[in-house]
């Protein structure tokens, strides 16, 4: 009886460590929610009237006065646990995976002199990789939904 309480507890424990995360989420003024995971080693400062979020590679920039809330937290990182209104970014070496947004949202993609690189939309659970292992060298610009993101690859 020991051993099979002793393997459910292992399986849960091993399961709610895939559902998410620890991190910092920055709530904004109309609900939204965005999470960055500290494997991705999150730094926050102060640019004029911004917060401004440096995380492995990237920059998401918000105008302080979009900004409710800054807290720890489990950030969401799969389907199964996904909290509503919960927006969470996760930077790779060749992009970014986003997950938590709407079904088919927009997902723009933009070179340093605004040219337009690239359109996505995300899939059906929300989730979207964007590669940018194709373009130059450069910073790029991610808008989706109401984040922006500032990534040099």
């Amino acid at each position: 009886m020991k051993k099979i309480l002793l393997s459910l507890l292992l399986m849960l424990a091993a399961t709610a460590s895939a559902w998410a995360d620890e991190g910092v989420i920055v709530q904004t003024t109309d609900g939204e929610e965005v999470g960055y995971i500290f494997d991705n080693e999150p730094v926050f400062t102060y640019e004029g009237d911004n917060l401004v979020v440096t995380a492995t590679s990237a920059n998401a920039i918000y105008p302080m006065d979009e900004v409710a809330k800054v807290f720890f937290g489990d950030v969401a990182t799969t389907g199964i646990a996904e909290v509503a209104n919960r927006q969470v970014v996760r930077f790779v070496q060749d992009g970014v995976e986003l997950s938590g947004f709407a079904a088919g949202a927009a997902v723009s993609v933009y070179d340093l002199n605004g040219r337009l690189v690239s359109s996505l939309r995300t899939r059906a659970d929300g989730t979207l990789n964007v590669s940018l292992a194709a373009c130059e060298p450069g910073i790029y610009i991610i808008k989706a939904d109401k984040s922006t993101l500032k990534i040099k690859m």
